[in-house]
């Protein structure tokens, strides 16, 4: 039993293997995008640049990022983007659980960094007045909102063949920076 037991672990192992390499352009891309960003927001967050400045840095790094990397990896660069392409079916669901391993490694390598950059913490949580409940309902509404953003302006019907939409990252980069100003005081 123990020897069909390693047998099947290390076939899994290889097979694990073998997925992670023929996808290995694609989860880079996604590593480095993701660890730029979230570098961006600790960077913008832990460097007391001015609070009204911040939502645009991050939406700019995200609108590069998103010409850099899309056409590489989708240019996800956010779990719940991944996650919104797995439920409409635009993704395997391999695919979104090693993306979003992938993104979670490098916004906490990200986060790391800037700290450590910055020697410096910092506070998550809902701004006075509000509570956690009012920070939740509001992020959870612009996340919404990016992941429709996102599917609609990359999906086929508004991609024609030979005709392709080239303002898709703009789209992408003003949803942040709407939700930045306009959630970040809540949140």
């Amino acid at each position: 039993i123990w020897g069909s037991m390693m047998g099947t672990a290390a076939a899994l192992l290889s097979e694990i293997w073998g997925f992670m390499m023929s996808r290995a352009a694609s989860l880079l891309s996604e590593f480095l995008g993701t660890f730029m960003l979230v570098f961006t927001v600790g960077c913008a967050k832990l460097s007391k640049s001015p609070a009204a400045w911040a939502p645009t840095s991050v939406a700019c790094a995200l609108v590069a990022l998103v010409y850099c990397f899309g056409t590489v990896s989708g240019g996800h660069l956010n779990p719940s983007v991944t996650l919104a392409a797995g439920l409409a079916r635009k993704f395997s669901w391999t695919m979104v659980a090693a993306y979003i391993a992938v993104q979670t490694i490098a916004g906490l390598a990200a986060g790391a960094c800037a700290r450590r950059l910055f020697d410096g913490d910092t506070t998550m949580g809902p701004q006075a007045p509000f509570s956690w409940w009012e920070a939740m309902v509001v992020e959870a509404l612009y996340t919404c909102m990016l992941a429709f953003v996102v599917l609609s302006v990359t999906s086929r019907r508004n991609n024609p063949e030979g005709n392709p939409n080239q303002f898709y990252g703009l789209a992408i980069g003003f949803v942040v920076i709407a939700a930045g100003h306009a959630a970040g005081p809540v949140s």
